[in-house]
């Protein structure tokens, strides 16, 4: 068999298994399971459209062994509905000795032609049984196939076993995926077996269980029999990344620590490395160096996943030990142990599994790069972020100057009062006479991705508690996004997002955010929206960091320490 004639043969199996979800949608025949002899006089009723199916088939019997022809006639009926499909979802669908008709297909069943099929014979998740002839292939999908007819043209089995009964008679390929092939001494196939990744190396019918009562549910652990080789991946995958946390123990635990601090900042990381990526191997492939960097860049990728997977374990293993002051925190090795064991538990759960698998690989994988970019960053700036701090601009010197000598007079008079009383003055001075304003201006990206998280807040309060239809959504989202922007910057002074990246609204005039000044500031933030995003993309060229919004409404948006009070 040529590598050609392979190709076909599995894309054949490709194609048949997706456009199930359409013929779904196709109108259900008048019998809801079977379709006896009896309906077999509804076909012959014309005498006209009988003759012309007559000379149809006439014409394909003269094309037999010309595949590609006889596919673009049927895709052709097909798409004018000039069809008699049977078609089952969640039962099996079986076609009656005598019956007739073009397609036969089952979705969480099995099919079995005991009639004419003219065309395919299709299961996905079931069975295929063929004892009568069929006029182009028999496929099953995580089933097994037995013939014991005429097929014209291929049999595929994807995850199952394909038996040939003595008077099977394949005039195509007989293809077998992760199964086996059984023959009758009377079977006869034309254009010989193909056995793709043969049963050997695996077990179809242990594949068969954990796709289906595994992935189909959503959970990538499942009990059962013949899985023993699902969890030896896992206990290795375990098992490396708690070497990874002995031979890496510094990088292992500031990982875990930059996860702990900073979940939401590791989650945009994530999300912007998974958006950014792409294009940047994109741009490396156009380039004739960048093709020696493309391998590189890929395993370095692959490494921070994997370094970030043992970090999100090691997490939630860390946080099942309570360290005290002046305990030692365990070893993070023991953390992933810890951690790896339970999230395997939680995999068994369906749907949730599905879910805790991809969170924890965005999470830690955001957290690998965030930490990475803070090395860089703190490698680079140096001591210029505290000399920024001291004096954030020459306009505010007079006011940082004043700040300062009151902090001065506030420490001189905490030299004289109680320890406890000393250890919080200079700090509380400080900070309550420091203008918001005069703290470092948020750039675009973080503004982003605090926006990103408002519009996602926003978005399931729309679609998902409300159950607003899709149409209209869109706007109805612009605009509770402008309602929500306006209420929390008047109230709390940030949004859910801002809280997350540590962003605070200010005015300019360093007075306090009242009501006109939040709705001007929500309006220009639709005008920002709908003038394509210019608004916002306005933050990364100019020279104050300012939107339009926040020009229209005088404001700034900066980026205050930890724990700042938002009141």
């Amino acid at each position: 068999m040529t590598t050609t004639t392979f190709t076909k043969s599995a894309l054949l199996a490709a194609l048949l298994a997706m456009t199930l979800a359409a013929t779904t949608w196709l109108p259900a025949p008048a019998s809801a399971a079977d379709v006896t002899a009896g309906s077999a006089p509804d076909v012959a009723t014309s005498s006209a459209p009988e003759s012309a199916a007559a000379e149809s088939d006439d014409d394909e019997a003269a094309n037999w062994d010309n595949g590609h022809i006889r596919i673009g006639d049927r895709r052709h009926r097909h798409y004018n509905h000039d069809t008699d499909d049977l078609v089952s979802v969640g039962h099996d669908s079986i076609l009656a000795a005598g019956g007739q008709v073009d397609s036969l297909v089952a979705v969480f069943g099995s099919a079995t032609n005991n009639g004419t099929a003219r065309e395919d014979v299709v299961a996905v998740f079931g069975d295929t049984t063929v004892n009568g002839p069929v006029g182009d292939s028999a496929v099953a999908v995580l089933g097994n196939v037995t013939i014991n007819s005429d097929v014209a043209e291929d049999v595929v089995a994807v995850l199952g076993n394909v038996r040939l009964g003595p008077a099977a008679h394949v005039h195509g390929h007989v293809v077998s995926v992760l199964g086996t092939v059984t023959e009758d001494s009377g079977a006869v196939v034309d254009q010989g077996i193909e056995r793709i990744l043969p049963q050997e190396l695996t077990s179809s019918q242990s594949l068969r269980t954990w796709v289906g009562k595994g992935l189909m549910l959503g959970r990538p652990l499942v009990l059962g029999t013949g899985l023993s080789w699902l969890w030896g991946i896992s206990f290795a995958f375990l098992a490396l990344y708690a070497i990874l946390a002995l031979l890496f123990r510094d990088a292992a635990e500031h990982c875990i620590a930059t996860l702990n601090d900073n979940p939401g900042k590791s989650l945009i990381t994530a999300i912007l490395a998974v958006l950014v990526t792409p294009l940047m191997l994109f741009l490396l492939m156009i380039s004739v160096v960048g093709l020696l960097v493309i391998p590189i860049a890929l395993v370095i990728l692959l490494c921070a996943a994997v370094f970030g997977k043992m970090t999100a374990v090691g997490w939630i293993g860390s946080r099942c030990f309570s360290v005290r002051p002046g305990v030692t925190a365990p070893h993070p090795a023991l953390a992933v142990i810890v951690g790896g064991l339970l999230v395997m538990l939680a995999y068994l759960v369906p749907i949730l599994g599905l879910v805790i698998f991809i969170l924890l690989g965005m999470f830690g994988y955001g957290a690998v790069l965030y930490a990475l970019v803070n090395r860089f960053r703190r490698t680079s700036s140096g001591t210029a972020h505290v000399a920024s701090a001291a004096a954030p601009n020459a306009a505010a010197s007079g006011a940082t100057s004043a700040a300062a000598a009151q902090a001065a007079s506030a420490a001189a008079a905490a030299q004289t009062a109680p320890p406890d009383a000393a250890a919080a003055a200079a700090p509380a001075a400080a900070a309550e006479h420091l203008p918001l304003s005069t703290y470092p201006r948020a750039g675009f990206w973080v503004r982003m991705g605090a926006l990103l998280i408002d519009t996602v807040i926003i978005w399931a309060l729309v679609r998902l508690l409300l159950n607003w239809p899709q149409e209209g959504s869109t706007r109805l989202c612009v605009l509770g996004l402008a309602i929500y922007g306006a209420l929390m910057w008047k109230i709390k002074g940030t949004t859910i997002g801002g809280i997350v990246f540590d962003l605070r609204v200010v005015r300019l005039d360093s007075r306090t955010l009242d009501w006109p000044t939040a709705w001007v500031r929500a309006l220009g933030c639709i005008l920002s929206i709908c003038a394509l995003g210019l608004g916002f993309f306005w933050i990364a060229v100019d020279a104050g960091k300012q939107a339009w919004h926040d020009k229209f409404a005088g404001t700034i948006v900066v980026r205050v320490p930890k724990g700042t009070p938002l009141v």
